[in-house]
């Protein structure tokens, strides 16, 4: 399906459209790359979207609405841009590491020739790792599944709906799962969870889907499942620092039910990844950080870790 930069222009507003193709490269960069935008307020220090530390190291994304391709005067226009994103970073004290450029057109053969020789050069000048998002690489990424409402928003006529990502196979658990005795089973059971067929499946899933997931060595959703188990264990940790267990017996009741109540709440507030999954994925990615021996469900779950691997 073919995305249609026209849909930008109300009136013929070139200034609103140029607007609106960036906010839409922050929002992208954001999905991919967890990137923030940059006010300008007065100038924007040659920054559209960045990922680190304006006083460390950054990565920078700039956005140029040159929807009829690049030619001469474009070209200065990327130089310039370029040259300003260095001149502020030395003004500032940060460095750049990586500084992509992001259009709505593919380049000609011509243009792809300057830009190859353009980008080699200034990347042998300046340490700058430098990347192009044209079209190609912008469609790319707004028809993956993750995209979709960010499609649905900017181009309302081409995605005038958002499919339904939500409703993901969940697998039943198989009679010879042998999961009985897994270390995330003995932690449940730790905390009096004795009930845990549910749990045993959450973990079949995720532990299938993150399989999928690394016979595809796909960059992208390795990178999805690594930041939600970052995000699950953010999670998970809060809870486990705020609990009140039982001076006793280390367990709070409540512990598992908060932790979990709260991963649901989180996959309802963004539903849409790439892989797709449901809700009861990534409460199986909790499982599987239990099971690594890295949370639990009492306040002694390392010494049961350590006895269980012993």
């Amino acid at each position: 399906m073919p995305i249609n930069f026209h849909e930008f222009f109300v009136n013929g507003d070139e200034a609103g459209a140029r607007a609106k193709f960036e906010r839409l490269v922050i929002q992208l960069a954001h999905l991919r790359h967890g990137a923030m935008g940059v006010l300008a307020n007065p100038g924007d220090w040659g920054i559209d979207a960045f990922i680190g530390d304006l006083e460390g190291t950054v990565a920078i994304w700039q956005a140029k609405f040159f929807f009829d391709g690049v030619e001469d005067s474009q070209k200065d226009q990327i130089r310039d841009s370029f040259a300003a994103a260095r001149k502020a970073a030395a003004n500032e004290d940060y460095k750049v590491d990586a500084w992509t450029l992001a259009i709505p057109a593919e380049l000609d053969a011509k243009a792809t020739k300057w830009w190859q020789t353009w980008k080699r050069d200034q990347e042998l000048e300046t340490g700058i790792k430098i990347e192009l998002w044209p079209l190609t690489r912008l469609e790319a990424i707004l028809l993956s599944p993750d995209a979709a409402r960010i499609a649905h928003h900017f181009f309302p006529a081409t995605f005038p709906s958002t499919p339904d990502l939500s409703a993901v196979e969940v697998a039943e658990l198989p009679a010879d799962h042998g999961l009985d005795d897994a270390l995330f089973v003995c932690q449940l059971e730790a905390a009096a969870i004795h009930e845990n067929e549910s749990a045993k499946r959450q973990f079949f899933n995720f532990e299938a889907l993150a399989r999928d997931v690394a016979d595809k060595a796909d960059p992208t959703e390795a990178g999805t499942l690594q930041a939600l188990e970052a995000e699950i264990h953010a999670i998970w940790e809060a809870r486990f620092g705020a609990a009140q267990p039982n001076p006793g017996t280390g367990i709070d009741p409540d512990l598992h039910v908060s932790v979990m109540d709260a991963i649901r709440e989180a996959h309802a507030a963004s539903p849409a990844t790439l892989p797709p999954m449901s809700a009861v994925h990534k409460m199986g990615s909790m499982h599987l950080i239990v099971n690594n021996g890295d949370a639990g469900w009492v306040t002694h779950f390392r010494e049961i870790a350590e006895a269980y691997r012993a």
